[in-house]
């Protein structure tokens, strides 16, 4: 089997590598490992696998990591004035553009303003193994029909390859400090 997917070396011994096949007999994944340092480590490995295969039920057919799916969620969030205290709850669709940048729509009710929508962008550093991401995010929108703005700094955390959580900390144009936590069903989308 080493010797028809990674092949030989001029000594006539194999090569050692990994190689993931589909059910259908595909590969969809391949690599050779000539030197010690070329090898994958059992988190790699592991990113690799969840990428290219998923983990099950629909999500596996599409197999991409966590940072690379669609989220749509819901979240609640408080905005802290000098003189006055806002909560409210949105639900939000967030669509990945890259794994270092993102767009979407929130629409929500809060107790200040009854009814608004926002576009929401974002620009993100992934960490462990695209698991988890330092997010810088841009709110802008309808409160009724005034026009409000945020901006938002936040930790983002797949803890399952179909389930994230968020915590973000901003100030708006009001101003006022807002603070964010939102929970998001990760969806496969190509």
């Amino acid at each position: 089997m080493s010797r028809a997917y990674t092949g030989i070396d001029g000594a006539d011994n194999t090569v050692p590598g990994i190689v993931v096949i589909r059910r259908d007999g595909t590969i969809a994944f391949r690599r050779i490992s000539t030197e010690k340092d070329d090898r994958l480590d059992s988190a790699q490995l592991l990113a690799i696998l969840d990428r290219t295969l998923g983990t099950s039920g629909t999500s596996a057919s599409a197999g991409y990591a966590a940072i690379d799916r669609m989220q749509l969620g819901i979240e609640t969030s408080g905005a802290f004035a000098e003189d006055a205290r806002a909560f409210g709850a949105s639900a939000r669709f967030v669509f990945p553009l890259t794994r270092f940048g993102f767009v979407g729509l929130r629409a929500g009710y809060s107790t200040s303003s009854t009814v608004d929508t926002s576009l929401v962008a974002g620009l993100r550093l992934p960490l462990l193994n695209d698991t988890a991401a330092i997010q810088l995010t841009a709110i802008g929108g309808l409160a009724k029909t005034t026009p409000y703005g945020a901006g938002q700094l936040g930790l983002w955390l797949a803890w399952t390859p179909t389930w994230s959580v968020h915590l973000d900390a901003g100030i708006t144009t009001v101003p006022a400090l807002t603070v964010t936590f939102g929970v998001s069903r990760l969806i496969s989308w190509r």
